[in-house]
């Protein structure tokens, strides 16, 4: 039995490799790229070595028509870099069936914000609930404490 080229492009594009485009076979006219982002978009066409080339901005609600190909892989970022999702994926591999359809653009979903005390030194928390408890009187001295606690800080450390 013979191997192709082609078939060890594919095994070779499955291995741990960055994804790259493979071949010019099989022809997705239509796609329609959406912008669901509430900011502008840069949109990429990964090359034969996996390297990003330009295909333009899309701007927010608008879309950008595109033929392409099965095995070229597509990604979008932000003005300043930060990944988008297309379909949810952060690189999306466009198949046959997606002829004439439309694929939406967005962010990831937010990180879940942090806690004060991943943003808040100790000494800067210790600013704040001093403030709050001995020069506005806003706070009872149970509140402090509670407010103390929820803070990271110890029984110890009052």
């Amino acid at each position: 039995m013979a191997i192709k080229i082609e078939d060890l492009d594919q095994a070779t594009a499955t291995q741990e490799q960055p994804p790259r485009s493979l071949n010019s076979k099989v022809k997705v006219n239509g796609i329609k790229f959406t912008n669901a982002a509430t900011t502008p978009i840069k949109m990429f066409w990964l090359d034969w070595k996996g390297n990003p080339v330009s295909y333009g901005v899309v701007q927010p609600g608008s879309q950008m028509s595109m033929n392409t190909f099965v095995t070229h892989p597509w990604k979008a970022t932000g003005m300043n870099g930060e990944a988008m999702l297309i379909n949810d994926a952060p690189i999306w591999h466009p198949a046959a069936a997606d002829a004439n359809t439309e694929v939406f653009i967005s962010a990831p979903a937010a990180a879940a914000p942090k806690s004060v005390t991943e943003i808040l030194s100790y000494n800067e928390r210790i600013l704040i609930l001093s403030f709050l408890k001995w020069h506005l009187k806003l706070i009872t001295e149970q509140q402090y404490i509670s407010e103390y606690t929820r803070l990271g800080f110890t029984a110890q450390s009052i």
